[in-house]
């Protein structure tokens, strides 16, 4: 499974919530409304995501090893487990994103052709559970985002072994179904991020151009490439609910543009890079 996001997260291993207060003009937005411990499950902790309604996920070492968590002012920092207790390998979970109190991100699983892989998960606050949100036919999979209705995204592995960008729709019942997100015949993409409009954002392999393009899907556009800034390879880790969608692309020279931004309209034609 490609782990691309990772090298680009630039996360620090601090347990920490930072807010700043924002509202009442420039000098309000400099006064620091807290700086918080979020605690660990054992060792060091790593935030991931934190959401509208003030949950956080992420990482935290176990004696067992690292395990996702979720964090909320009334739970503190709770433990999400694992697919595979007492792995002889080391138990193994993570957290990449959080909305009303289900966390979604990847959990160590034994597949029974493929050996130990990673699979896309799911925990829900209410129920205590992590699902295994299953593949599109293939091993492993990846959950990276979460939308305020319970959808979710990421990527997972076809029959064939290569990696799509995939969303799991939930049925109310505890289970999820998968399902593709692009359509148009290529070799592998990842959906790193969305909004609660439906569009959803990433990278895709254009056997067009043969590169790694940046991608965005929303049920106004459709699937759009938005190509790179000239380099062979650019991802898209987001899209906010403007259709703002922020990333990071080779340029021209061969260098990396960290976070360079899109403009897209996901309510109508066109985009545009910046």
């Amino acid at each position: 499974m490609s782990r691309v996001r990772s090298h680009v997260a630039g996360r620090l291993r601090l347990v920490a919530l930072v807010a700043l207060l924002t509202v009442g003009g420039p000098a309000a937005a400099q006064q620091l409304v807290s700086f918080q411990n979020l605690g660990t499950l054992w060792g060091y902790s790593d935030a991931s995501a934190v959401s509208p309604e003030g949950e956080v996920s992420g990482i935290s070492d176990t004696p067992l090893g690292p395990h996702g968590f979720y964090w909320s002012a009334s739970t503190g920092i709770v433990d999400i487990g694992v697919l595979v207790p007492s792995d002889p390998q080391g138990e193994y979970s993570t957290a990449w994103s959080v909305r009303k109190g289900i966390v979604v991100g990847e959990a160590a699983y034994y597949h029974a052709t493929a050996g130990r892989v990673m699979r896309a998960v799911a925990w829900n606050r209410a129920t205590g559970l992590l699902t295994d949100l299953g593949t599109l036919g293939g091993a492993s999979s990846v959950a990276y985002a979460i939308d305020s209705l319970g959808v979710i995204t990421g990527q997972a592995e076809r029959a064939d072994g290569s990696i799509h960008a995939a969303r799991w729709v939930p049925d109310g019942s505890g289970s999820y179904t998968a399902s593709e997100i692009i359509n148009a015949p290529h070799s592998g993409s990842a959906a790193f991020g969305m909004n609660d409009n439906g569009a959803v954002a990433g990278y895709w392999e254009n056997p067009a151009s043969n590169r790694r393009e940046v991608f965005v899907s929303s049920p106004a556009l459709g699937f759009v490439s938005l190509g790179t800034l000239g380099g062979a390879w650019g991802y898209a880790w987001g899209v906010d609910a403007q259709g703002q969608v922020f990333g990071q692309s080779e340029d021209a020279a061969g260098g990396t543009q960290g976070f360079r931004q899109w403009s897209v309209n996901v309510r109508a034609s066109g985009a545009s890079h910046r």
